[in-house]
């Protein structure tokens, strides 16, 4: 009776440490998950059928999805509208057209034909307008008090 005892003692041990050895049964038991049977035997965590990363099929797909993007980049190419007449007058525009004006523009007068604030006026008068363009401005006090900046 001993020896058969000792038999199955050896048998549980034998099955309980190889699925507890084995490397994901170890983690799953640590978590208070016990491993599948298949899992023990295999060495696997689970049963569930791997996908292949970039196998045949999924490179023509990829080919099939490539060859698409290039189509639809090409047909909005030269689908693209050509520039006409009337598109929008950019603030730059509006800002050089009261700068053209003989009696020049005040700073309040660009910000309302703009939205920008004062500093951004004055920024893009001396950036855009006289270095980028190279326009000479021309800035004058006027008899009110307000400085009025025109082309010279």
């Amino acid at each position: 009776m001993a020896t058969s005892q000792s038999t199955n003692e050896a048998l549980t041990a034998n099955i309980s440490g190889a699925a507890f050895n084995s490397h994901n049964g170890a983690k799953k038991r640590l978590r208070g998950v016990a491993p599948s049977p298949q899992a023990a035997v295999a060495g696997e965590s689970s049963p569930r059928k791997r996908r292949s990363k970039g196998g045949v099929e999924g490179n023509a797909k990829a080919t099939g999805r490539a060859k698409k993007a290039r189509d639809r980049r090409e047909k909005a190419r030269s689908s693209k509208p050509q520039p006409s007449a009337d598109k929008p007058v950019t603030k730059g525009e509006r800002i050089i057209t009261l700068l053209k004006r003989s009696e020049g523009a005040s700073i309040a007068e660009m910000m309302k034909a703009t939205g920008w604030q004062a500093h951004s006026v004055r920024g893009f008068l001396s950036a855009t307008a006289k270095r980028r363009m190279g326009l000479a401005l021309v800035s004058e006090r006027s008899d009110d008090g307000d400085r009025r900046y025109r082309i010279a």
